[in-house]
Formats: C-alpha cells, structure tokens, sequence
C-alpha cells in the first residue's frame, strides 16, 4: 500500500535504534543529536518510525544546534522552531547493524499528515515538486532550506508490504546504498530503485 508525502526538516542521525526513550530519545545528552551536518541530508533512507517527538523534543534539539553555531539563519527562539518543526525518529540499517536517524517534520505537515509509528517511510531531499516554502519570508526560507521529504511506504504491521523493501540509506540518483554517516557508496551494498525504493539487488559487486 502506497501512500502521500510529508515534508521533513533536517536530518540528525543517532547511534543504536531508541528502545527506551527516558528523558533523551533523541540522543542530545550523550550523542550530541548525532546530527549529521548543518543542512538538508542529500540522501534517500528508508526506515521505521520508531518516535514521533513533542515541543519538548524539537527545543532540545534546536539547543544543542545553536549551541554549535549551527542553524544561524534561523530566529533564535526555541518555542518558534517548536511551533513550526517536529522530531521523528526513524530506525534505519547502517554499516554496522541497525541505527537511528532522526528528521524535523514541517509542523503544518504533521497536522495534515496520518504519520504512526511503525509505518515504513522514506526520506529524500526536496526535489522540482516542492520548489519552495509556502510564506515568502526570511523565516520561511530558513527553515525551508532544512527541509527534505517524507513518503510512507507501508502502514505499521503490514508485513507483506515491506517484504520488497531494505532498511538503509542510498544515493538519490543511483539507488546504490552509502554509509550513512559519510555518504560514501558500500562496497557490497544493497541496491534500491530509486523511483519506488524497492530492492534490486543485495550486492553491488
């Protein structure tokens, strides 16, 4: 079952898929946010939703970023990024087992959009489809130039759905699997379409 898209912002990645979310689920204390750089991730990963965040979620994270002189173009105010992102939190394949990556999903989207945890999703940058923010404003383009794109893929527990489908990040034009940290291709990593993101094959070789 294939369903609509979902504009997210920002790409953080964490270490070790979130079981037990304590007052950290997004790994800022220990892991930094794991975020990735400061900018939009250039590339497609599939994974699960594992935690839909709250305002409390998004300020932790808009903290630490700004704590890092990353985000500068952004206005300076927890609460406003709060009201207009919100953290998700998907499980992913990495190099080395199972990972964590987090997005910032347009606050607007998210009311619109029927997101649950569990569903299969992929993210992607923006691309000619959604050439720019819905407010032509200084604000709106700063966060604008944060945001990438969801799509759901399978709804949670749908296990015939996914079975075409493999956990991990992949270059946007090539379908070819990276290193999600680095972006670099893995020697003998998977291959996805990259139009509906199913497999095509395992190894690269």
């Amino acid at each position: 079952m294939r369903l609509g898209m979902v504009c997210l912002t920002l790409v953080i990645s964490c270490a070790g898929a979130a079981t037990a979310w304590g007052d950290d689920p997004f790994g800022c204390k220990h892991s930094h946010c794991n975020l990735q750089g400061d900018g939009t991730y250039p590339n497609v990963v599939v994974g699960i939703i594992r935690r839909i965040g709250h305002d409390q979620d998004s300020q932790q994270v808009f903290r630490w970023a700004r704590h890092q002189e990353w985000w500068k173009p952004l206005p300076d105010d927890a609460s406003a990024f709060a009201s207009h992102v919100r953290p998700i939190l998907l499980q992913t394949q990495g190099p080395h087992g199972h990972t964590s990556f987090t997005g910032l999903m347009g606050e607007d989207e998210f009311d619109t959009a029927p997101l649950n945890e569990g569903d299969l999703v992929r993210y992607s940058p923006h691309d000619a489809q959604h050439p720019s923010p819905a407010e032509n404003t200084p604000a709106a383009w700063a966060y604008w130039r944060l945001v990438g794109c969801i799509q759901v893929l399978c709804r949670a527990g749908d296990k015939a759905c996914i079975k075409p489908y493999r956990l991990g990040s992949y270059q946007h034009d090539t379908g070819k699997e990276v290193n999600l940290a680095t972006g670099h291709v893995l020697t003998h990593g998977a291959v996805i379409n990259p139009v509906n993101y199913r497999v095509l094959s395992n190894n690269t070789n």
